[in-house]
């Protein structure tokens, strides 16, 4: 049947702009590409403030979405990462090890996700009223979250197509190979049949397609791969110059570390290689994006940087997507970390491609990214994860980034043109439109272009505000650590500004509850606590405490734990969190590192 309008596509996934992470760029491109194209297109994603709370956001990259294309937030809830202690119920701040088992358990009844699976019924309803507001013609579903899939399922029972497009694996453990799911489970039965209908099913590389393939024959002949590539209006200047003599080297990594990532083995690699080779002596190992997958960075993963602070190694922390290219234009080696796994490429290889710059890989030889950078003119991958490995290849792209000539580093760019992601993009969506419409697909039309001073507007609320703000952090007994060292992570942690004031509250019970009336008995705490900006909790006691002082004062402005401050934070930076006025006569703040402790009241440390 021949369609004579422009086809409406549903387009669904979780993390979309503004959120950060990887997967959003596939996202971004496949929408813009399916706008380009002809098609009209809605997507279904999570709300802003789902967002901003769990993952952080990019606001830059909003300005990037076609303005043909209608984004619809569905509300979402995560509760078991809900950081606003007035919210919680007693259950869950007496008890919280049983709660969280009774949250995992109601999280899978819908859908065997967790954290995600409560998501599927606004989902489905909201994919049902897009349908029945303009009859949709095809959907695609991006995963993970695996729930996105089920707005596919809930609209293929009215007769509409849908496309799978997998951002990884749901059965296959891409870094040890085996099941994430028992044979025949739950999950396994849902991906059955739902492979089973789809028209089309993408993955990013032959590896992951080929698994998928041995697995499900009947659906070999509907699989393809749609590899991630590089977007060309994020994509680095080439490097053609050779790094200039006089100064240190720079390696840079750029991307998000998870504990899959052999972090550990390349700092001690780096640390033989400088202690080795005197080109590297005084190089520093510069790592920019996220320490795990959520907006604080992770404490182990942060802890292991600063330990290797005497090597030149730093956390440099997130960066807006606009600002990438002022990245990589500082580097002179980027550094490929990834985990291991014949499955796993990353998209950031791609994009590091294009730098034209010596890559180092640091991951299993056997590793998909190995594929992609065979051929690539300044690539030094280690034969294994040894330190001795490791250092043998960093000290051979340190001398390349002094001597490669400007023709090599040319190869480099133009090796790196064929992995452009609209090459990839392209031909898939043509023929969507063919399928759907029984015809050709019109020429690009592409969308304004967006000017560097647009870009730059709509990225200006990652900076912070410049406003100074107070910040306590609450903890047990100092017994199990020095207050002078909490104080120390807490501005690592929440990534505080110079101007930010610090204080930490000890009180020394064990005891959470007797130690929360003990403490707001106090007039120091109850004093500390009014003129606070954010209240951070790092165990049971300082969570007793402030879930009490938040039921006293409904206005306070109380999260919890350290990934919930730093939350918090950002709220303050990007103007969503508004300072309360201090009472008149309020005195100055305490001095940097002022400390007072009695018998009666807690102890406290503020910077």
């Amino acid at each position: 049947m021949r369609l004579e309008r422009a086809p409406h596509v549903l387009y669904v996934a979780w993390g979309f702009p503004p959120a950060r992470g990887g997967g959003v760029y596939r996202a971004l491109a496949t929408v813009n590409a399916f706008a380009c194209r002809g098609f009209r297109v809605t997507v279904l994603t999570a709300d802003r403030a789902a967002l901003r709370r769990y993952t952080g956001l990019d606001t830059s990259l909003e300005a990037r979405i076609d303005p043909r294309v209608t984004v619809r937030r569905v509300p979402f809830s995560w509760p078991a990462r809900d950081s606003e202690l007035r919210r919680w119920g007693v259950w869950r701040a007496l008890f919280p090890r049983v709660w969280w088992r009774a949250r995992k358990g109601l999280d899978l009844l819908a859908f065997p996700e967790y954290g995600y699976g409560p998501w599927r019924r606004p989902l489905e309803s909201a994919a049902q009223q897009v349908h029945e507001h303009d009859p949709v013609d095809l959907v695609v579903a991006s995963a993970n979250p695996n729930v996105d899939f089920m707005a596919a399922d809930a609209l293929a029972r009215r007769g509409v197509p849908y496309l799978l497009d997998y951002r990884d694996a749901w059965m296959l453990d891409v870094f040890g190979g085996g099941l994430l799911h028992p044979q025949g489970g739950r999950v396994d039965r849902i991906e059955r049949r739902l492979l089973a209908g789809a028209t089309q099913v993408w993955f990013v590389n032959d590896p992951i397609r080929d698994w998928h393939r041995s697995r499900h024959p009947g659906v070999a002949d509907r699989m393809h791969v749609v590899a991630n590539g590089y977007d060309p209006q994020y994509a680095p200047a080439p490097r053609v110059d050779q790094a200039p003599e006089g100064r240190p080297l720079i390696f840079g990594y750029l991307g998000t570390v998870t504990s899959k990532v052999p972090l550990q083995e390349f700092a001690h690699g780096w640390r033989l290689a400088r202690a080795g080779d005197p080109w590297l002596a005084d190089a520093t190992a510069d790592l920019w994006g996220y320490l795990g997958f959520y907006a604080t960075p992770d404490p182990d993963l942060l802890a292991l940087v600063d330990g290797h602070a005497a090597d030149g190694m730093a956390y440099r922390g997130p960066v807006p997507k606009h600002e990438v290219g002022d990245r990589y234009a500082e580097f002179d080696v980027a550094l490929l970390i990834l985990g291991s796994g014949r499955y796993v490429t990353s998209g950031k290889v791609f994009e590091y491609a294009t730098s034209a710059l010596p890559i180092v890989s640091v991951h299993d030889p056997g590793n998909a990214a190995s594929d992609v950078l065979r051929g690539y003119p300044l690539w030094f991958p280690v034969a294994d994860l040894r330190p001795e490995s490791i250092a043998e290849a960093l000290s051979a792209a340190g001398r390349a980034a002094r001597s490669a000539s400007i023709q090599t580093r040319r190869d480099c760019r133009e090796y790196a043109e064929r992995f452009r992601r609209d090459l990839q993009l392209d031909p898939r969506v043509c023929e969507l439109y063919r399928q759907i419409t029984g015809r050709d697909a019109p020429d690009p039309d592409p969308p304004p272009q967006v000017t560097q001073e647009g870009r730059q507007s709509a990225g200006s609320s990652t900076s912070g505000a410049t406003r100074p703000r107070h910040v306590v952090v609450l903890r047990g007994p100092s017994g199990h650590e020095d207050p002078a060292m909490t104080l120390t992570r807490a501005r690592k942690r929440l990534r505080v500004r110079p101007d930010d004031t610090v204080t930490i509250l000890t009180w020394p019970t064990r005891h959470p509850w007797p130690a929360a009336a003990r403490a707001l008995m106090t007039t120091l705490t109850r004093t500390t606590l009014s003129r606070a900006d954010v209240v951070v909790t790092t165990d049971r006691i300082g969570q007793a405490t402030a879930w009490t002082f938040a039921r006293m004062r409904p206005g306070s402005p109380v999260v919890t734990g350290w990934e919930a401050g730093a939350v918090r934070l950002a709220d303050a930076g990007d103007g969503t969190a508004q300072r309360r006025p201090r009472p008149e006569g309020d005195a100055e703040r305490q001095p940097a590192g002022r400390a007072s402790r009695s018998n009666s009241e807690p102890s406290t440390r503020a910077e």
